[in-house]
Order: C-alpha cells, then sequence, then structure tokens
C-alpha cells in the first residue's frame, strides 16, 4: 500500500462518472486548498480487480449500484458509507447529425436501423428493461448489431457510425458532446440507475473522505451532477399515463 497523506485523497471511479467527478474534485479544492486528488478510471469488469490487488484508495464511485453491489461483495467499500449522489434516466444515443433519423424508440425497430447494446458496467442489461415497457423487445432484439464491453467502447462505435442508435444515459451527450446526440425516451419506458460513491476499507483519509462526500450531495455538489445531466434520486420514478 502506498503512503497516505492527510490531504490527498485517492478515488476510485467508472468511466461514465469522471466529467462530475472531476469537476466536484476541483470545487472541493478551492474549499480545502490543501486537498489533492488521484482518480483512477477502470472499466466496471477491471474496477475492483484493481482495487483488490492495490488494497488502496479512499473512495469509490460506481455509475450503478450493480457497481457498489459487488464492491460489497469484495470487500471494497464500507457499506455504512455508501450514499447516493444522483440518478440517470435513459435516452436514445446517436451519431452527431443523427444520419439514420432516428427520432423515436420506435425507430429502433425501423430494418435500416443498426442498434447497439453494451454488455458490461451501468448499461449492462438497459436496453432489455426499456424495450420490454415498450413493447418492442423482440423488434429491438432484432436490430442489434453490435455488442459492446461497456459504455465508453459503445460511444466508440456511435461515434464512428458503425451502428445508428443505442439505448444510454440522458447524461451520455453532456460527457461526449462532439459525438454524441441524445433523443427522448417517452418517461414512462425509462429506467433509471443511481450513482453512489462510499469509503474503502484501505482509507487512510476517512474524515476528508468524508467531507468530500457531503460536498458532492451539497447544493454546490448537486448542482455540478445535475449540469452533467444527473437528476435527484427522488426524481428516479416511472411516470404512468
Amino acid at each position: 500500500m502506498k503512503e497516505g497523506k492527510e490531504d490527498q485523497l485517492h478515488v476510485f471511479a467508472t468511466g461514465s462518472v469522471t466529467g462530475p467527478l472531476r469537476r466536484a474534485a476541483q470545487a472541493f479544492v478551492l474549499l480545502h486548498e490543501d486537498a489533492t486528488f488521484e482518480l483512477t478510471v477502470s472499466g466496471s469488469s477491471k474496477l475492483l480487480p484493481r482495487m483488490l490487488e492495490w488494497q488502496e484508495g479512499d473512495l469509490i464511485c460506481g455509475g450503478s449500484e450493480a457497481v457498489i453491489d459487488a464492491a460489497i461483495m469484495y470487500g471494497c467499500v464500507l457499506e455504512r458509507t455508501i450514499r447516493p449522489l444522483g440518478a440517470r434516466d435513459t435516452a436514445i444515443l446517436v451519431p452527431n447529425g443523427n444520419p439514420a433519423g432516428v427520432q423515436g424508440l420506435k425507430d429502433l425497430t425501423r430494418d435500416d436501423v443498426r442498434v447497439g447494446v453494451a454488455m458490461q458496467g451501468s448499461l449492462q442489461g438497459l436496453w432489455e428493461g426499456v424495450a420490454l415497457r415498450a413493447g418492442m423487445f423482440e423488434a429491438i432484439r432484432d436490430r442489434v448489431r453490435d455488442v459492446s464491453q461497456g459504455s465508453s467502447d459503445l460511444i466508440g462505435v456511435l461515434a464512428r457510425r458503425e451502428i445508428d442508435a443505442a439505448i444510454g444515459w440522458a447524461s451520455t451527450a453532456m460527457l461526449a458532446p462532439e459525438r454524441i446526440e441524445t433523443k427522448p425516451i417517452r418517461p414512462e419506458w425509462c429506467a433509471w440507475r443511481t450513482t453512489s460513491i462510499g469509503i474503502t476499507p484501505w482509507s487512510e483519509n476517512r474524515p476528508l473522505a468524508e467531507e468530500f462526500i457531503k460536498f458532492n450531495r451539497s447544493p454546490e455538489g448537486i448542482e455540478i451532477w445535475r449540469k452533467f445531466g444527473w437528476k435527484s434520486i427522488h426524481d428516479a420514478r416511472i411516470e404512468i399515463g
């Protein structure tokens, strides 16, 4: 284990949360001038093995509760320290310019539309839940032409226009605005996933880690996450009718 410093925080995170996390860290440092941050970013399948191997770091932040649940199972987070930071809802992701003219979920059933999905991370199984709610599962399944490992790979496939659309997070366009656009999904068909953060059992800077969690849940922190497309967990409900 590396030697800890009282003013240093090492955060492990999945790729989709790095935008708001970095911005929050920058704002936090303005309030704690001696604080410094190290951010280790990895796909969900590699993040926990890396933490177990290194047995260091102060915080873990995942794009969905599945990441945090796995962290609990492998002993990478202290359960009582886990706090939600916000939630994301779904949207249709298309390449910039939307060459296939996708406007809604029904377009993902067209014969000329190539659909992509992801098999890991916060996107795992996401398209299935949305398609089932919309009553379009079989039709969309027939249009799946690419299976990516995770969200970063899926964005790359979209940006290269190897597929025409994917079901992902409404926040994605804010993370890669030069490459991706989003189209809305009807609220009653949307799925939501929570983003949470927690302290690792190896943290040598727990008081500062607790302060960082509190900051992310403060009005200033909430506004940072909102600008990146996250919403309050109290907004994460399926609208009926």
